[in-house]
Order: structure tokens, then sequence, then C-alpha cells
């Protein structure tokens, strides 16, 4: 099977080495980080739209669960944790560069797709296919901003001299 892919980076030793040098830390230190970056490079490895949204949504259920100061609010489950994981990390609701109620219906539509609420026909694949690069955008920069938020992307770099 052939992977279509939008660009072709050639990678250096030092990238894999950096890269490594990332996965080692989050291993140890951040785990579930770890766990949603996999779910993060199984979504772009997926040809599967119900997959790839799956995967992209995980991420931002991971983070959300894991990274969020822990309110009243939070004690009602996984969306009111991602909700306050946003605000932490990006801010003012009108800073998020996202829909209305886009939390709610991304987490509607996960339900929907998880528990066999969510038709198969053509039309709906190609619906929920609409919403995957927003979707896999912003599990992009939470991931990112987590990272960021926590880490000198600097300690990881690795020089070839």
């Amino acid at each position: 099977m052939t992977r279509s892919f939008r660009s072709r980076r050639i990678l250096e030793k030092s990238d894999i080495i950096t890269a490594f040098k990332m996965a080692r830390v989050f291993e140890s230190d951040e785990p579930k980080l770890l766990r949603a970056i996999g779910w993060y490079s199984k979504g772009k490895l997926s040809n599967n739209t119900f997959d790839q949204f799956f995967s992209y949504w995980n991420v931002i259920e991971i983070i959300g669960s894991c990274y969020h100061t822990p309110t009243e609010r939070t004690k009602s489950g996984v969306k009111n944790q991602v909700y306050q994981c946003f605000i932490e990390n990006f801010g003012d609701i009108d800073n998020w560069g996202l829909p209305e109620k886009w939390i709610d219906s991304m987490h509607e539509k996960r339900s929907q797709i998880v528990h066999g609420g969510e038709d198969t026909t053509l039309e709906a694949i190609d619906e929920t296919s609409k919403m995957i690069p927003l979707l896999e955008d912003t599990s992009n920069r939470i991931i990112n901003m987590i990272i960021d938020h926590k880490y000198d992307r600097n300690d990881f770099l690795h020089f070839d001299f």
C-alpha cells in the first residue's frame, strides 16, 4: 500500500536523536503526553475517516484530562476538563480559533462514532471528513502547547558537528 503524504521531509541523524531524547523523557516524566503523541501519529497515518477522528479526539481527551487545574466543574467529566485545559493553554474562549461549542460538538460526534450511532453512508463519512483538518490542527496545537509550557525544546536538540 502506498501512502500519500503532503511533504517528504528528509530526516537527518540529529532529527532522530532529538525525537528519541524527547520520547525517553516523556516516557518517564509525561507518559500521558507520549500516549497522546502516539494517537496523533495514528491519526496521521490512517486513511480511515473515523479512525482519524477518533485518534485526534483521543489526543484532546488525554491532554485535557491530564493537563488541567482541577475545579468543581472539572469533576463533572472529561469534556469539562478539556474546556479547562483549553482555557489554561489557549486563553479566553474567543482566542481559541474554534467555532462556537466546538468541544461539545466534537465530544458528541465522538460518542456517536464510538457507540455505533454514526451512519456509515458516504455522505456521513464525507461530513465527518470535513471535521478532520481542524481537529488535527487543534490536537497538534495542544500537544505543542503542553510541550512548550513544560520543556525548553533546545534541551532536546542534537547537533552533529
